[in-house]
């Protein structure tokens, strides 16, 4: 007989609740922890609520029945003898026990992970998973195109591309293990991971079309036309800033969006003058805008940040490409 869906709920209501009581309730006393064995299944659920911060979400996303998954939590929580989450209004976030445990369940599921790409790696690499995060601007470019091309060489690899964390950089999310490469800018300090130079990006100022703004401007001119931005803490804001000081890129502030997509949009229209790398720019003068190089040259160098002996096959490969498009636009730069 199947049970209702209230008995189901409250059957999960009751599970969920067991895990916040403490978990040491023989009489080994509090400092005891039970000796009890953690499975992969029990961490790739952990790290599912983590990352979605809902236990509906997480089972759906994990394929797998809600109650089932709350069970498998409350096992790992009674493993470590420490309650992984809290309730909020929203769902459920981390405890500190919950924190500390997220490098380490990781680094674990990729451990396995990487067990079986290697096996993988002698069948042709026909499966595996390949992690990277990178801030959006160069998600869309060059990580779009250098995945398009990894996938026409690896169709059997799946991909997950994830922004960095609030209030933490690409290479954290390297170090804790949730990501094997990140694509980020020099600079960003890499703290034990290999930093790997990758390309040298140009930026371009978009401008409306009828904008009186010569073809050969100043950074100081396109300042002049209102800038259009993402807020604090973006890449190609912080190259603003290096050259012409917090302050005055402050005062140029015409529209601040947390929409790195908006910006073209948002100079179409009329609202100011951005600047995007100079493959976006190029394709954006279809639209309908213009696209200049400015005085000084604005410039980013990337690079590509990963744990040395920690990539999988899925990770080397991925780097291979890199390095290969990376030696070809030198060549064009070269012979251009």
């Amino acid at each position: 007989m199947r049970c209702g869906q209230a008995t189901r709920d409250r059957g999960c209501r009751r599970r969920w609740r067991s895990a916040e009581r403490p978990l040491w309730n023989d009489d080994r006393g509090p400092h005891h922890v039970r000796e009890r064995a953690t499975n992969r299944r029990q961490l790739e659920y952990f790290l599912a609520v983590a990352e979605h911060g809902s236990l509906s979400r997480a089972a759906r996303l994990t394929k797998v029945a809600q109650p089932s998954l709350s069970q498998a939590i409350a096992g790992l929580e009674q493993s470590v003898g420490m309650q992984l989450f809290r309730r909020t209004p929203s769902g459920v976030e981390l405890t500190s026990a919950g924190e500390a445990l997220l490098g380490p369940a990781t680094q674990v599921i990729r451990s396995f992970g990487a067990a079986t790409a290697a096996l993988d790696a002698l069948r042709g690499m026909t499966s595996g998973k390949l992690q990277l995060v990178s801030p959006p601007t160069l998600a869309q470019d060059p990580l779009a195109r250098l995945l398009g091309a990894y996938r026409l060489a690896h169709p059997g690899i799946f991909i997950t591309v994830r922004r960095p964390r609030r209030g933490a950089g690409s290479v954290e999310q390297v170090l804790d293990g949730q990501a094997e490469i990140a694509l980020t800018v020099e600079g960003a300090e890499p703290r034990g991971l290999v930093a790997e130079p990758f390309l040298e990006q140009v930026l371009n100022a978009i401008l409306p079309e009828d904008s009186p703004v010569g073809d050969d401007p100043t950074i100081e001119e396109i300042l002049a036309a209102g800038l259009v931005v993402t807020p604090r803490g973006g890449l190609t804001r912080g190259i603003l800033e290096a050259h012409v000081g917090e302050e005055r890129v402050r005062d140029a502030v015409a529209v601040e969006t947390d929409h790195q997509g908006s910006l073209i949009p948002l100079a179409l229209a009329g609202a100011g003058a951005s600047f995007v790398p100079e493959s976006q720019a190029v394709e954006a003068t279809a639209l309908g805008v213009r696209a200049v190089r400015t005085r000084p040259l604005l410039t980013r160098r990337l690079v590509l940040a990963y744990r040395d002996g920690w990539l999988s096959p899925a990770g080397t490969a991925f780097l291979e490409l890199a390095r290969r498009a990376c030696a070809e636009a030198s060549t064009g730069d070269h012979d251009g």
